[in-house]
């Protein structure tokens, strides 16, 4: 008989180049081959390229695979080492399954330890018994018969555990011990000497028995793999990267940089982005075994959440959670308390003085009453990859550090609050689109769409102009939030068509979004007439002659809004915000457009009442609640006190049994008494 072995040489972990060398073996019984190589480093793949270049040389070569760790107990192996010879040999020989179940049964009515003590001793047990010995040679004849060579694989017993690996060995050296059949086995050999020393002291105090010599009597050739390097890794990882039409791979996937000592939260606008580092994942994966199950962690993670990471990020957590499976939990449970969030960027909470490390004692840690986190800080490959995850030079919305995305990278699984990235394309495609979606919105996702809209970048004007949109009506309906520096952002992106892009947003917009506006570009005027002042204060927005430009658009402002005919108390705001100028006693002065506009308004008859009922409000600058005064801009607004004065008593003359307009006439008489700066009013308490 031969058997076919293979020199070779590796292009990747798991591609070969070969050389094929024949051993030409003669024995009448079975010849067992080991293939020797440390846990997780390619046994199982180089067996496979192995068993396909068998059967391409040898046409008639018959291949079973036998997996005995699929077996519950080792007194289950051999039950199931026959039954897969049998089921797989009975197509070549008519009466070979009914000769193996009969040679199986007889083999289990001898006693277990019997044939164990004999292996060990060096004995045939078939000597032991006439029956199984003649039953033996006449299944040894038929397998002869079928002039086929019969390579049975036992991939990876070095999962078993010691009386498991010796039931195996078993097999191979005595009950199983067939001409024309090659037994190709593959094991970690530290690990099965181990599992073996460990039985033998067990069994013999004298320890007799050499872990060693006992494989020298089981394997006629033992054959060492060659290490698989760190390159090699990498090329697989880019392979199965490629293969799955993952984009990144080179330096997206294998390369991460972050930054370098983070800071405390309030310096993170400071950040030295020339202070970073790189991480190589080559560092952090050492064996096909594990590069395989990051792999799989992976991409089981990219199919059920992929569309809402980023998936170098994603990637990394995967390594994260299968290196460090207790610090990722920690994390996970605990993540408020190592970390802070400034704008969507990460830094360390101050837990302690030592500024230069991240993890410390956790008092309070939901993984165990006393988790040891901060000794993690002496291991600089935990800590680089903690660091290039939450503290990456570049970040999305997507990013595991963002907010607290964290949570569902680890868990694989999206929160119901979550907003998805289908869902927030499909809702940015107008400001009408928008805004029905935010009027409609589950009040839970709320967070999630501001947090997509603040970190999402405009790719073009059209689409500011929905996210500027999509902000005010924002900060109008939450009230506590304020997005005008964001606004500026954006607005400052597209700075020479910003002037553009606010006009757009005043016509396609509603009122809720308008008044919002109407402020936010009054503040850019503001800081041109500020700049004037003092050209060292900052523009918010910078372009030629912007001052006339933005006020033009606080003028369209206000005409868009007495358009709508109906008065109510948010004109004055828009009429304010067309100040022009402001005078040398530091009075803003309102466009004489917008007066005209305010005078003509308020002077219908179905405004007028409304109005004047709506001037008097509080001194705010003084503490009695009862100090009052008329709104400002009125004689602006009439062109002087003695105008509006008329106008007020043009209305009193037609509506004179109206209570109120009566009391308002006597508080205006207080209030030009006192030169038209407060009066006191004796009802308010």
């Amino acid at each position: 008989m031969c058997v076919i072995l293979i020199k070779y040489t590796i292009s990747s972990p798991l591609k070969f180049h070969e050389q094929a060398l024949l051993i030409n073996i003669n024995s009448e019984y079975a010849f067992a081959v080991g293939l020797i190589s440390p846990w997780g480093t390619g046994k199982s793949s180089f067996l496979n390229f192995l068993i396909e270049k068998i059967k391409f040389k040898d046409k008639n070569a018959i291949v079973i695979n036998f997996y005995p760790w699929y077996s519950k107990s080792e007194k289950e192996i051999i039950t199931h080492f026959f039954s897969t010879l049998s089921e797989s040999l009975k197509e070549y020989h008519g009466d070979l399954n009914r000769e193996i179940k009969k040679y199986s049964e007889l083999i289990l009515s001898l006693e277990s330890n019997k044939i164990t003590d004999l292996v060990e001793k060096g004995v045939n047990f078939l000597s032991e018994s006439i029956d199984i010995k003649g039953q033996f040679e006449h299944l040894n004849k038929c397998i002869a018969s079928l002039n086929r060579i019969i390579y049975i694989t036992l991939d990876d017993i070095d999962r078993l555990l010691g009386k498991e690996i010796i039931e195996c060995l078993k097999i191979i050296r005595n009950t199983a011990n067939f001409k024309n059949i090659v037994f190709i086995v593959t094991y970690d050999n530290d690990y099965v000497l181990k599992e073996l020393n460990e039985q033998f002291s067990t069994k013999n105090d004298n320890n007799d028995y050499s872990s060693e010599k006992y494989l020298e009597k089981i394997f006629q050739l033992r054959y060492t793999l060659t290490p698989i390097d760190k390159d090699d890794i990498v090329t697989h990882l880019k392979t199965v990267l490629k293969e799955k039409n993952i984009s990144k791979t080179s330096e997206g996937f294998l390369e991460h940089k972050y930054y370098l000592n983070p800071s405390q939260v309030h310096d993170l606008e400071y950040l030295n982005t020339n202070s970073n580092e790189t991480l190589y994942v080559s560092n952090y994966i050492e064996n096909i075994r594990i590069a395989n199950i990051v792999l799989n962690t992976f991409l089981s993670s990219h199919k059920s959440i992929g569309k809402e990471t980023e998936l170098d990020e994603l990637f990394l957590v995967s390594i994260l959670k299968i290196l460090y499976p207790k610090e990722a939990l920690e994390l996970y449970l605990n993540l408020g308390h190592y970390f802070a969030t400034y704008e969507g960027k990460v830094a360390f909470n101050n837990l302690n003085e030592s500024s230069d490390s991240i993890f410390r004692h956790v008092d309070s840690s939901k993984v165990s009453p006393d988790f040891p986190i901060y000794k993690l800080n002496d291991n600089h490959l935990f800590i680089d990859l903690v660091s290039a995850i939450f503290f990456r030079l570049q970040t999305t919305a997507k990013s595991a550090s963002y907010n607290e995305n964290y949570k569902f990278y680890y868990r694989n699984a999206l929160p119901k609050s979550y907003l998805t990235d289908e869902e927030f394309k499909g809702c940015i495609e107008s400001v009408e689109t928008l805004i029905s979606y935010i009027e409609n919105l589950d009040v839970t996702k709320t967070n999630s769409l501001i947090s997509k809209l603040i970190k999402q970048q405009p790719k073009y004007k059209e689409q500011s102009v929905v996210l500027i949109a999509g902000l005010l009506y924002l900060q109008a309906s939450l009230k506590e939030r304020d997005f005008f520096q964001i606004i500026y952002k954006y607005l400052n992106k597209f700075k020479e068509e910003s002037v553009e892009i606010l006009g757009k947003i005043i016509q396609c917009s509603n009122s809720k979004v308008r008044y919002l506006l109407s402020f936010m570009i009054f503040n850019i005027k503001l800081s041109y007439l500020d700049h004037d002042k003092n050209n060292t204060i900052p523009l918010i927005i910078e372009i030629e002659d912007g001052f006339n430009k933005f006020h033009a658009l606080t003028i369209k402002l206000l005409n868009k809004r007495v358009e709508k005919s109906s008065f109510d108390k948010d004109i004055f705001n828009y009429y304010y915000n067309c100040s022009s100028k402001i005078n040398d006693a530091n009075v803003h002065v309102i466009d004489n457009d917008a007066n005209n506009t305010m005078r003509e308004f308020v002077s219908k008859k179905e405004n007028r009442i409304k109005y004047i009922k709506s001037l008097i409000i509080p001194q705010q600058t003084t503490t009695p609640n009862n100090i009052m005064v008329f709104r400002p801009f009125i004689d602006q607004t009439f062109d002087g006190y003695t105008k509006f004065e008329e106008f007020l008593f043009n209305v009193y003359s037609d509506n004179q049994y109206d209570r109120e307009l009566k009391d308002i006439i006597t508080k205006w008489e207080k209030y030009k008494k006192n030169k038209y700066s407060s009066f006191l009013d004796e009802t308010v308490n």
